[in-house]
């Protein structure tokens, strides 16, 4: 009966042994947990963290995109302004051109055919024009058409 009472008190030993063994590794794994779900609480902040920059990054974008299609829009306007501005101060020219061409002599035009020198065209600056409201009428009709 010794014997039995002492094997009996070696297997409780061995067994108060391993409950204390599988006690701390209940908690080393709790633990463990503990330190997953302490990760996992700061995964989801950061998360949270990174979706609240996402969105003000995405306003930020758009409200970019927004400007610059604004300042797109101002520099066709201004385009074509400057342009219409170009076209009138041509047609301008041209209607001067035009007029001082109109208002020389027919004196000039017949020293024209009798073969004045062109060169000198301070004498006769209507004979210099005639050929130039030309050109300048073909690049009226090709800028604006």
């Amino acid at each position: 009966m010794k014997d039995e009472l002492a094997d009996k008190c070696k297997a409780i030993e061995k067994l108060e042994d391993e409950l204390i063994e599988f006690r701390n590794l209940l908690d080393v794994r709790s633990s463990f947990l503990q330190n997953v779900q302490n990760d996992f609480s700061k995964l989801l902040d950061e998360k949270k963290y990174c979706g609240c920059e996402t969105h003000s990054l995405n306003t930020m974008v758009e409200e970019r995109k927004l400007h610059t299609e604004q300042k797109d829009e101002e520099v066709k306007l201004m385009e074509r302004t400057r342009a219409r501005m170009k076209r009138e101060e041509l047609e301008l020219e041209f209607a001067k051109s035009r007029e001082q061409m109109l208002t020389v002599p027919s004196s000039a035009m017949s020293s024209l055919e009798s073969g004045i020198d062109l060169t000198d065209s301070s004498s006769h600056p209507g004979i210099v024009v005639a050929p130039l409201m030309g050109l300048l009428q073909q690049q009226l009709n090709i800028k604006f058409q």
